[in-house]
Order: structure tokens, then C-alpha cells, then sequence
């Protein structure tokens, strides 16, 4: 075997060592070192270490061996080649954040076109992912899409080749796809860990071959105050989870070379300096109505006007980095009462959306009393830009209280950081205090939002208030149904407004979250003005909102209204619902709703078409009463709810959490037993967001994949149970006792190592 050989960009850690090292029986152990006797007859390590290492410029690691606990895993790269055939160890990209090292992991480039009409948008996604080995390799990818994404459309394109997929069962899709891959053929899997997380997973991808994945869903558009917005996420952040209550599909987080905790999908995250993978974008706009303006806060966008009421956009930059949402909003000249219907019937069953935006002048004339409770989330992710916008939202909120006012702050993370153990009056000193409080708070740790939830909403308000609880997180949580499970339970006499921080917030839970605790959610980007928002929350949360809301159809041949309790709406926001009909018509419906201690109703003429084709409103639909069961059923999903949402899934050719698109080209075998090798596609950090003290210091873990085609990223446990979760500090894995003792007796090895560094 030969020694180490080193290059300037290959960095052999202790932990590498340990890894290989403790995964061993100690007869091995000569093997790593040679014992020798000091002078004083103490036992040295020398360090003359015989492993059989290949080294590039982009990166190193060694062959894989058997880890006993099975925490780490160290593979060989294999060679790469450029397209003229050369080797590609110092291929380099130059991107528009700069120049930066290629690795070599499959997702090349994700082109994202958007096709609006009105209030709803069809997203087409492809992904195109490129083998640069010389050897047939399989490839494993998390993903966000938003979290009412109805995805209906699926396919596989390999050289003249397109694969449509097929919804099945879970469980069968999952069957198919392994027959699949154990057959030698090229396959792909879709599947939903979350409601805004996906999992991509492609069998057997050729040597040096291109494949391209694509899919549609549909999407209702934001809107509110007169602005639409087009919210795309690029990257899932880093997922916090506690030791327990993990809750349905859980999401953790670990960095790219080493391997995440057990049982959950655990998302590989890679160097900031490392860009493995660009993205594009464009959208076309068609309003409707005049469209007044475009802007972005994540991403610089080239705008062109076709028409007045029609816009195309598309990114202005090169090369753009999947490491942040991309966030487009546009104003339109509506200025009356906003009615819309979206309508698809081609045969007995028709369904439809119906939005109404109210068109009304509020006025707050003498604000009640509130009582209102700020909670910043401390934890490791909010660490810099983060807390800093955190902070200067809140001491916006702070500065808003009157005295007639109460307030409290709590900071959470690992624990909670009160202000005061009860609410203060908005006196000049108090504020002041409070100000100080904000001062002091600062980001690291975990993120047990569940703790802080409890402590916001523990006591009832004060007589004749009601308790508004401003709630500003990134919401990196990897057990989002417990969070929002307990908010929906402990509610009582409060109302939650959800503020998502940073450049890729999870919009699901902070959504979710919102509409348990009767509240709206609203979006905070790095570059905004916090006081801006600041100024329109608290203008917003003093309107009036609409209560106890019916709707009489008043003849229409309507059912399955989803959802069937139509939450409260707040002043500039649209009520949504979505449901079937069976025969065609037109009748003026009566919208009533309760408004500053009154009824009020709106009268609202709507028709429903006999025969109009627009499939994704069904698909609307679907997704809408799908995530209305879910909801419903809270932590505990029967049997019955299962079968339902299944059903929808297969009715309506959608992914669901119990239902999959799978694509299977059998026109060739790939890899005769399909022996392929695993690549975990990593994700950015999203920008903004400090590695480093949201899933712990990377240890200059190498980015590899791993040779095991049976072991999956998620099906491993983490090494400590004091590891760093995403979002913060987490719970882990267990650890073997073996390893541990063989680690901690390799100790002055690693020492020494660590110095030739």
C-alpha cells in the first residue's frame, strides 16, 4: 500500500482517521500506525499511516470501510473526464458569485418556467442531472417545491427518450422502481417527504450520460394588498429535530461526507465555496388587468412588457446559485371588489376555485387595548443577517406599543429567554427595557420551537384583549406537524402571526402554522426594510377581519367545499375555497361574515361553466382537500384518512405522502445487477445562513457518495447524540461502544496527524 500522498487542497483530519480507524477490530490497528515505546516507556503512535488514498485538486477520499455503528463512510472517487476526455482533476467553473471549485455530483442545472394566468400558475421543472464518472452511479436528491403544489405531470428524457411517469402507491412505486434499479434499468422515483419537500431519486444513470427530469404542478398565487407574488424555494434549510416527538416524516440535516441521523430524511449540505449545480428561471404573466410593476427582494430580474396587461421576467444573471427562494411580485390596477373562478368540467363532475377579494375602506379608529407576545427564534441557524433582521423587526413592534398596551418577549432556542415573567404596559421605561432585552438576545443552539410555542400561548390574555403573537423564525424544524399540532391545541384566545426570516424560510409550517393560530403569515427577506413590515403588521393586525364566514350558493349545484370551516380573513387578503358541481349555472351567492361586532354580507355573481378544459383546477382541488384531511387528523393519521388521500392521489395523477410517479426505461440495461454506485446530491446552505452553528462545524468532511447501493443517506444514524440538528444543536444517533473506545484510544494518532497538517 502507499503512503498519503497530500495536495494543498486535501486536508486529513482526525475525524477521517478516527472513522477509518475505529471501524475495525483493534488486530487492525497496526495497520493504521506502528507502536512504538517513548523514553518513558509510554506507548506513541507514529504516523507513518498506510492507506490507500487517490488525491485530485477538488477533493480526496479513501475506500469505503464497513464502520461497525455504522456512523461514517469514506468512498474512492472515481475518475472524471471532461468532454474532450481529459481529466478533469482542476475542471473550474466561473459562476456569478465567482469562481468555484466543480465537484463532481450529478445535478447540473434546474430551469424553472412559470405560465400565469390570473390568480394561478403552472410550473414546469426540469432537472438535469449528468454522470461524470465512468461508471454507472445512482442519484438521491431533496428538493423543495411550494407547499401547495399539486405535482401532476412527470417524465424521464434520456437522449430521444421520454419516460412518462406513473402514479402508484407508495409502497409500489417504491417496488418498482427497486425492480427496477436491480434489473439494470434506468429509473426514476418521485416521491413526497413533506408537503414542501421531495425526494428525486434516478436508477443506473450511464457513464458520462445526460438525463433530464421533468414535472409540472399548479399553484395559487399569493395575494395580497393588490400584489401578487411568485414564490419559488431552490433550497430546503437545514432542519432541526429534538431528541423526541419527531413526528410524521421527519427532516434533519448533516453535512456532505458524512452521514445523517437514522430514520429520517437527513439532507446532506455542501461548502458554501462549492457550487455544484445553476439554476434559471422564467416566468409569463398574464393578468388580466393592467399590470403596474415587477420587483424582486432575492434575485435581480430583466423584465419585458409585451402588453400592458402581460409581462415576461426572467433572472438577469448567469450562472445563479440554488441557495436562496426566488421571490417575484407584481401590483396590478384593480381597484374594485376582486372576484375570480376557475373552472375545469368535461364531463359529470365539475370543480372550481373561487376567490373574492373584499374591496373595502377600513378605518382603525380607536384600537382595542392588545396584548401583545414577540417570539424570536435564537437557534443556530438565525445566527447573523438572520437575528439581525429577527431584532430589528421586533424593536419595530416594540416601538409600536402604546401604553395603554401590553407586551413580553421570549427568545427560544435550546431554551426560553423571557423578558418579564408576565406582560409589561408600554410605558417609555418598559419599552426601553424591552429594547435593551432585544439588544442582548443572540443566535446558537437548537430549536425546540415546540417549548416556545407552549410558552407564548400557556396563559390567557388579559381581560377583554386578545393576544397577538408575532412569531419570527426561519422555521427550521424537521417535525412541522407536532409544531403546528400543539399551536392548534393550546391556542385558546390568541392569535398567531408568523414572520418567515431569511432567504429560503420554511413557508409550509410558518403557513400551517398561521392558519391554526387564526393569524396570516408574511416574509421577511434579508435585503427588506424590517420596519416597513414592522409598520404594516401592526396596521393590518388593528383592521377588523371577516369571522365566522358562510357562503349561500343560492341555487348552484355545489359540494365538496374545502375548506369546509373557511378561516377568518384579514383586511386586503382573499377568501379562497375551492370545490365540485355537477351541473352548470349562474346565481348571485351571498358571502356573510362577521366585522367589528357586525354581520355584513357581499354579494358575488358566479358562474360555472357547462365544458372549459383546465385540468389543474381539479388537480387545486385535490391538493386543497388533501392537506384539509391531513390537517384534520393532526398527529394521528387513521386508516380511513390514508385511504383517502390515497384515492385522490391515484384519482387525480398526483403525488401525495402515500402516492409516487415512478418511470422506468426498459428499452436497456445500464448495469447488469444493478450494482450502481449511490451519490447523495448535497444542497446549498441557504444564503445567509452560517453552517457552522446551524448543523456544526464541518470538520473538513470531503464531499463523496457512497459505495453501499443498499444503504440510503437516511437509513443511517448519526455518531453522537450531542450532534448539531439543522436549525441548530439536535439529537443524534446512538453511538457504539466499540467505536468509541477504539476512537478514544486512537487519540494521540489523531493528534498527530492533525499536525502534519
Amino acid at each position: 500500500m502507499s503512503r498519503v500522498r497530500r495536495s494543498p487542497d486535501f486536508k486529513l483530519g482526525s475525524k477521517l482517521v478516527l472513522a477509518m480507524c475505529a471501524a475495525v477490530v483493534p488486530a487492525v490497528l497496526a495497520a493504521c500506525g506502528s507502536v512504538a515505546r517513548d523514553a518513558g516507556g509510554g506507548e506513541t503512535m507514529h504516523a507513518d499511516v498506510h492507506v490507500s488514498i487517490e488525491v485530485t485538486e477538488s477533493y480526496a477520499a479513501m475506500d469505503e470501510i464497513p464502520v461497525g455503528g455504522g456512523e461514517l463512510r469514506f468512498v474512492a472517487p472515481r475518475p472524471m473526464r471532461d468532454p474532450a476526455g481529459a481529466r478533469d482533476g482542476a475542471s473550474k467553473r466561473t459562476l456569478a458569485s465567482g469562481e468555484m471549485q466543480a465537484i463532481a455530483f450529478p445535478l447540473r442545472h434546474t430551469d424553472v418556467r412559470t405560465k400565469v394566468s390570473g390568480m394561478s400558475a403552472i410550473y414546469t421543472i426540469e432537472q438535469t442531472f449528468e454522470n461524470p464518472y465512468d461508471e454507472p452511479i445512482d442519484a438521491v436528491y431533496v428538493f423543495p417545491l411550494g407547499d401547495e403544489a399539486a405535482v401532476t405531470e412527470y417524465a424521464i428524457v434520456i437522449g430521444e427518450r421520454t419516460v412518462a411517469g406513473v402514479i402508484k402507491k407508495k409502497a409500489e412505486a417504491r417496488a418498482t422502481y427497486e425492480e427496477a434499479r436491480a434489473s439494470g434499468h434506468t429509473a426514476a422515483l418521485l416521491e413526497q417527504e413533506k408537503r414542501n419537500v421531495f425526494k428525486q431519486r434516478i436508477a443506473n444513470i450511464a457513464p458520462r450520460e445526460t438525463i433530464k427530469v421533468r414535472f409540472e404542478y399548479v399553484e395559487l398565487l399569493d395575494y395580497d394588498e393588490g400584489q401578487y407574488e411568485i414564490a419559488f424555494p431552490f433550497v430546503v434549510g437545514p432542519r432541526y429535530l429534538p431528541a423526541e416527538a419527531l413526528g410524521k416524516s421527519p427532516v434533519g440535516a448533516h453535512h456532505a461526507g458524512t452521514v445523517g441521523r437514522g430514520g429520517v430524511t437527513s439532507i446532506p449540505y455542501a461548502s458554501p465555496t462549492v457550487a455544484g449545480s445553476t439554476i434559471s428561471f422564467t416566468a409569463d404573466v398574464d393578468a388580466g388587468v393592467p399590470v403596474l410593476g415587477v420587483s424582486s427582494p432575492s434575485h435581480q430580474l430583466r423584465v419585458t412588457n409585451p402588453s400592458p396587461t402581460r409581462r415576461h421576467i426572467e433572472l438577469a444573471g448567469e450562472g445563479e446559485l440554488p441557495n436562496r427562494d426566488l421571490v417575484v411580485r407584481y401590483r396590478t390596477a384593480a381597484d374594485t371588489t376582486m372576484v375570480g373562478v376557475l373552472a375545469h368540467r368535461t364531463d359529470d363532475r365539475g370543480y372550481f376555485t373561487l376567490v373574492v377579494q373584499p374591496k373595502a375602506t377600513y378605518r382603525t379608529g380607536d384600537i382595542t387595548p392588545r396584548e401583545v407576545m414577540i417570539v424570536i427564534d435564537t437557534s443556530g441557524s438565525m445566527n447573523g443577517q438572520p437575528i439581525a433582521q429577527a431584532k430589528a423587526l421586533a424593536s419595530a413592534l416594540v416601538d409600536s406599543l402604546g401604553p395603554q398596551d401590553t407586551f413580553d418577549i421570549i427568545g427560544f432556542a435550546g431554551s426560553i429567554d423571557a423578558m418579564s415573567e408576565q406582560p409589561v404596559y408600554g410605558t417609555p421605561a418598559n419599552k426601553a427595557a424591552g429594547q435593551a432585552f432585544l439588544e442582548g438576545l443572540h443566535a446558537g443552539g437548537g430549536t425546540e420551537m415546540g417549548t416556545a410555542i407552549a410558552a407564548a400561548l400557556a396563559t390567557d390574555p388579559g381581560v377583554d384583549r386578545v393576544r397577538m403573537v408575532y412569531f419570527l423564525t426561519d422555521g427550521y424544524v424537521g417535525n412541522d406537524d407536532v409544531i403546528v399540532s400543539a399551536a392548534r391545541t393550546d391556542l385558546g384566545h390568541n392569535r398567531i402571526y408568523t414572520v418567515g426570516v431569511g432567504s429560503a424560510p420554511n413557508r409550509s409550517l410558518l403557513n400551517q402554522l398561521a392558519v391554526a393560530g387564526r393569524g396570516f403569515p408574511s416574509y421577511l427577506n434579508l435585503g427588506e426594510n424590517a420596519q416597513e413590515l414592522g409598520t404594516s403588521l401592526v396596521r393590518r393586525t388593528a383592521y377588523p377581519y371577516l369571522t365566522d364566514i358562510k357562503i349561500e350558493w343560492n341555487g348552484l349545484a355545489v359540494g365538496g367545499v374545502t375548506p369546509a370551516a373557511i378561516p377568518d380573513v384579514y383586511a386586503g387578503m382573499p377568501l379562497v375555497v375551492s370545490g365540485i358541481y355537477t351541473q352548470p349555472g349562474q346565481a348571485r351567492i351571498t358571502v356573510s361574515a362577521t366585522t367589528a361586532g357586525r354581520r355584513i354580507s357581499i354579494p358575488v355573481t358566479v358562474t360555472l361553466p357547462d365544458r372549459v378544459d383546465a385540468e389543474p383546477v381539479a388537480a387545486l382541488w385535490a391538493r386543497k382537500r388533501i392537506d384539509e384531511l391531513l390537517e384534520t387528523a393532526g398527529e394521528t393519521v387513521s386508516s380511513s384518512v390514508v385511504s383517502q388521500v390515497t384515492e385522490l392521489g391515484l384519482a387525480f395523477h398526483m403525488v401525495t405522502a402515500y402516492t409516487s410517479f415512478v418511470a422506468v426505461d426498459r428499452t436497456r440495461v445500464v448495469q447488469p445487477g444493478g450494482a450502481s454506485k449511490l451519490v447523495e446530491q448535497p444542497a446549498l446552505m441557504p444564503a445567509g445562513v452560517n453552517g457552522d452553528t446551524a448543523i456544526g462545524p464541518a470538520e473538513d468532511a470531503p464531499p463523496t457518495y457512497t459505495a453501499s447501493r443498499r444503504s440510503s443517506p437516511s437509513s443511517s444514524r448519526r455518531s453522537s447524540s450531542s450532534d448539531y440538528g439543522g436549525g441548530g444543536w439536535g439529537g443524534g444517533g446512538d453511538v457504539d461502544l466499540l467505536t468509541l473506545l477504539l476512537a478514544l484510544a486512537l487519540l494521540p494518532l489523531a493528534w498527530t496527524l492533525r499536525r502534519m497538517r
